[in-house]
């Protein structure tokens, strides 16, 4: 028989260890979160160009823009159709696109802009978002790790683990959706890379099979110290099926050098343009500094068309489930595109009705 302080030892060791490893995986994540933070922010600026290219299940180019950094000031430039360009800034929580018509215009107007709230964009010309700087929430739109963090639902887990042979830490959460839906992330940080994120995988509950990857590739390390991910590969699965895979590569990449507040600028914007703007909830022609010309009317609402729901899974959950249409790729690498020429279509009719 066991004596009494047999049992109490056993006791403190067992009902006590649970407690000493919370601890322990509590104290480990605000280490990996730390250094993470500390890691992004020893980037001060970037430049590169960023390309993305289709891989599966076809071979095609789908994008390839010009990238700027400062701190949290992010600039970008985008050769669109034929002649035509798309430029967005995000400042202060705001950003400003700006889109130059090619030789046909836009429906007679010589330019069009938009208005709106950094946290309602997404886009794909986001090189951050696709070198895993930043990671795609369960409604696409990027976040850093803490505020990815910070959208958890129930704990989070962190434990040290191995990942392809190389030293990582894990963390496991679940954020939910816009609609409720539960997605399951799993996030490996790489103490060699600053703990910066070198992979993470995304599944989706109400999916059952739907499994999507992001790794980072290649890494370059341009100053002492400082690491940049350079490269990534993008998988979806379905059942364990590969369908959709892309891959992302930054070119002329150049970290912590000086980036001139003329390279920040956006182009002027041509006076009569078109501005749709969702903070005001105003659109209407602006000068060239962006005030009104003439009256302003309220933002209508821009009905859809009718999409299947494995469509609308598509857009609005663009991190679990990849889309199978370049031309799904290529609106959402332009930003606020298609909500500009609706706007600009609104715009026009509504200008016929008043004559």
């Amino acid at each position: 028989m066991p004596t009494l302080k047999t049992l109490v030892a056993v006791a403190v060791v067992v009902f006590g260890a649970a407690p000493a490893a919370a601890e322990d995986a509590a104290a480990l994540l605000n280490e990996v979160r730390a250094a993470h933070v500390a890691a992004r922010q020893s980037i001060r600026t970037l430049s590169a160009g960023l390309r993305v290219e289709q891989t599966k299940p076809t071979q095609q180019l789908l994008m390839e823009c010009r990238y700027w950094r400062v701190g949290t000031d992010v600039r970008v430039h985008h050769d669109f159709a034929p002649g035509s360009t798309i430029d967005y800034r995000v400042v202060a929580g705001e950003l400003r696109d700006v889109m130059l018509p090619g030789p046909k215009g836009y429906d007679g107007l010589p330019g069009a802009a938009e208005r709106r709230a950094v946290s309602d964009y997404t886009t794909r010309t986001n090189l951050y978002q696709n070198l895993l700087l930043e990671i795609s929430d369960p409604d696409g739109k990027a976040r850093d790790l803490d505020a990815l963090l910070a959208k958890a639902s129930g704990g989070v887990v962190a434990k040290r683990d191995q990942l392809d042979g190389e030293e990582c830490v894990a963390i496991q959460l679940s954020i939910a959706n816009q609609r409720g839906q539960a997605h399951d992330f799993t996030l490996w940080l790489a103490p060699s890379k600053n703990y910066l994120i070198r992979k993470y995988a995304c599944v989706a509950n109400a999916s059952a099979g739907q499994r999507h990857e992001e790794v980072v590739t290649a890494w370059a390390e341009p100053a002492p110290g400082v690491f940049v991910p350079t490269a990534a590969r993008s998988d979806a699965y379905d059942n364990g099926r590969l369908y959709h895979s892309r891959r992302a590569t930054a070119t002329d990449l150049v970290v912590n050098a000086p980036i001139g507040s003329e390279t920040m600028a956006l182009p002027a914007l041509p006076s009569g343009s078109l501005l749709h703007d969702t903070i005001d909830g105003v659109t209407g022609k602006v000068d060239s500094k962006w005030r009104p010309i003439g009256p302003m009317k309220p933002v209508a609402p821009i009905v859809a068309p009718p999409q299947s729901p494995q469509a609308a899974v598509e857009y609005t959950a663009q991190s679990t489930t990849e889309p199978r249409s370049a031309g799904f790729w290529v609106l959402t690498a332009s930003g606020g595109l298609l909500t500009l020429l609706l706007a600009v279509i609104a715009y026009r009719r509504w200008q016929a009705r008043r004559a």
